[in-house]
């Protein structure tokens, strides 16, 4: 049996990643309290004895961290996981690119990391790292969408919450995927792991405009609440290649939907 150690049980992605390894009698799924850079934290990872450590800790922009925070999580954790020889499976993020791509494109693995922004930038430098230098540690590269415990950051908490008429920006586009379906994602990976390459990148085969994202949330959760398309002055795309086809974005909402229903 494989014991699995998963990091930031508690946030969106962990959250997920943790109830469906859960449900998995092939695999034992230990976590930590203790929160990194503190040595309590370092200590005690060292001790579990994991054979395969998914990190699903990450600093956001919603929450506004400082250069520092991002350095710390987003870029000195990876680092350190490395260096405990164990298999990693580690988070990175459309937002390595600015965005600037020309609608009707997508971003691909050899395309220039472009981000200027401090989230951004921390991802995209961590992840050529890896893809340069680390021997234990594969990226999964995508955008998530999913439910969250403690806050309301994400797109799909703050939608839920509201009860009035709200506005989704139709010209920023994106193809990215549930949380669900990234830990399907890795739970492939770990069972092949010598297959897949340092960089791995999945999105869905259609781009949607937030708008068309919110609309489909709305179908899938019965939320009765109007919502209005808005155009911004900068057009956003963030689609990203994918390495593999995967289920349309409305399937994956409803297996999501039945997901946290249980």
């Amino acid at each position: 049996m494989n014991k699995i150690l998963i990091l930031g049980h508690k946030g969106m992605l962990g959250d997920a990643v943790f109830r469906y390894f859960r449900k998995n009698k092939n695999f034992a799924v230990i976590t930590i309290e203790e929160r990194w850079p503190g040595q309590d934290f370092k200590g005690k990872i060292t001790t579990l004895d994991a054979d395969l450590i998914i990190n699903c800790i990450g600093k956001i922009p919603q929450k506004k961290p400082t250069r520092y925070a991002y350095k710390i999580v987003n870029y000195d954790l990876p680092i350190f996981l490395e260096t405990l020889g164990v298999p990693v499976i580690h988070p990175s993020t459309d937002c390595e690119f600015s965005g600037l791509l020309e609608v009707g494109k997508k971003y691909s693995k050899t395309d220039i990391r472009d981000a200027d922004d401090e989230y951004g930038k921390s991802k995209a430098l961590i992840s050529k790292m890896i893809e340069d230098e680390f021997l234990n540690t594969k990226i999964i590269r995508t955008s998530i969408i999913g439910h969250e415990k403690v806050s309301s950051n994400s797109l799909l908490e703050w939608f839920l919450l509201q009860d009035e008429e709200v506005s989704g920006y139709n010209n920023h586009y994106w193809n990215g995927i549930t949380t669900l379906e990234w830990a399907k994602i890795a739970e492939k990976i770990i069972l092949n792991w010598d297959f897949y390459t340092v960089l791995n990148q999945f999105s869905c085969k259609e781009c949607l405009s937030k708008y068309q994202v919110l609309c489909l949330i709305k179908k899938v959760y019965k939320k009765n609440i109007i919502i209005t398309p808005f155009l911004t002055p900068q057009t956003i795309n963030k689609c990203l290649e994918s390495d593999e086809p995967l289920p349309d974005l409305r399937s994956q909402l409803s297996d999501l939907y039945e997901f946290y229903k249980c």
